[in-house]
């Protein structure tokens, strides 16, 4: 039933959390482990089908406070992170877009509102009669569930309950249309809540979902040394690549000048100046550029395209690197001639940031302790 329990709902909380644990815990070996290989895509399907489902398990007949509901997202969140293989701390916007997942909120409502739908298509159960007498009441308290399946429908400009109770939908028609809403809203925040953040300057979610995950992940298919490249793109992309400037705040190196060598000491070393500017990596630039035109020569319709972004005056020239999928171009192109194209531009993207990344390393005589 629908209840609220004296001592807090905290130990039940606690207790699914746990068991979510194990139960993610069971199929690590399959390839989830942040040691392994698999591609991310591939546990992030396991987490929303068999991970999820135990997590949120008698959550939604539950009334939950907000600081409740956050820890229910925070742990849901720390999970998808971990599956991809993503630096502590990412923002949420950058784990959920790449992921394709909404937040652990956003599932826990539309369990709740899906609850809800069912009792809105039982006329002769009693907890309809329940909430159609709550509804017409001049005010309901706040320690109803019914109460917050109201504020839910405000926040997601759905009809008004009782609109529901007294005409219910058909149950496809109605999680069609709360899932829509449900999507649309936390899109809306997650974008909003990047666009301030200076780190995430090359994360565009406004080309983003939250219902797919994110092409990076599907391109690298099976092959663990494209996984492994992937997700250096990956943490590149979410702001939490290490670079000297991030590093700054916790290391020796205050001015988060690049170290790789003499020429660099008044540089500062971010990801623009690592993929494009840095003496020190000019040689593997030249190789990966050697790289490029050989494997154009497979794919001539999309040689010029490529070349053109690949040219560090350009300046999108970044952005194709870590993400070209938020190119207009780009986007215009996949849609003439398939999805498949960006198996072709992330072959090249991933492989120019990971050869950088690991000739950075190498330099810093870091390479053999990752």
């Amino acid at each position: 039933g629908v209840f609220r329990s004296t001592e807090g709902n905290l130990p039940t909380i606690f207790a699914r959390i746990s068991a979510h644990k194990k139960a993610i815990g069971s199929v690590l070996h399959t390839g989830m482990s942040r040691s392994h290989r698999g591609n991310p895509r591939a546990s992030l399907r396991i987490e929303q089908l068999y991970g999820v489902p135990v997590l949120l398990s008698g959550l939604g007949a539950m009334i939950l406070s907000k600081q409740e509901e956050l820890l229910v997202e925070q742990h849901h969140k720390e999970v998808l992170q971990s599956l991809q293989k993503l630096h502590p701390r990412t923002p949420r916007a950058v784990v959920f877009f790449l992921a394709g997942s909404l937040p652990g909120t956003a599932l826990l409502h539309l369990k709740q509102l899906g609850l809800f739908g069912m009792i809105c298509r039982l006329p002769h159960s009693i907890l309809h009669k329940h909430a159609l007498n709550l509804f017409c009441s001049r005010t309901i308290s706040p320690n109803s569930w019914f109460y917050q399946i109201r504020e839910y429908c405000i926040l997601y400009q759905l009809p008004h309950p009782y609109e529901l109770l007294k005409t219910p939908l058909p149950k496809v028609k109605f999680k069609k249309l709360v899932k829509k809403r449900v999507i649309d809203y936390w899109e809306q925040i997650l974008r909003t809540e990047s666009l301030p953040l200076p780190s995430l300057n090359l994360f565009k979610p406004c080309f983003m979902s939250l219902t797919s995950t994110h092409p990076m992940w599907r391109t690298a298919g099976c092959s663990p040394t494209k996984v492994a490249m992937a997700v250096v793109q990956a943490r590149m992309v979410s702001g939490r690549y290490r670079t000297e400037y991030l590093c700054r705040h916790w290391s020796k190196n205050k001015a988060g000048v690049c170290q790789l060598t003499e020429n660099c000491n008044s540089s500062l070393e971010n990801l623009p100046h690592i993929l494009a500017f840095c003496p020190a990596l000019q040689p593997t630039r030249e190789k990966l550029m050697k790289f490029t035109l050989s494997y154009c020569e497979q794919v001539p319709y999309f040689t010029q395209l490529i070349l053109k972004y690949l040219n560090p005056v350009n300046p999108m020239y970044c952005q194709f690197l870590i993400d070209c999928t938020s190119i207009d171009e780009i986007i215009t192109t996949t849609q003439e001639y398939g999805e498949s194209s960006f198996d072709h531009f992330f072959e090249i993207t991933r492989t120019w940031c990971y050869s950088l990344h690991r000739d950075r390393l190498k330099i810093l005589g870091r390479w053999n302790i990752l």
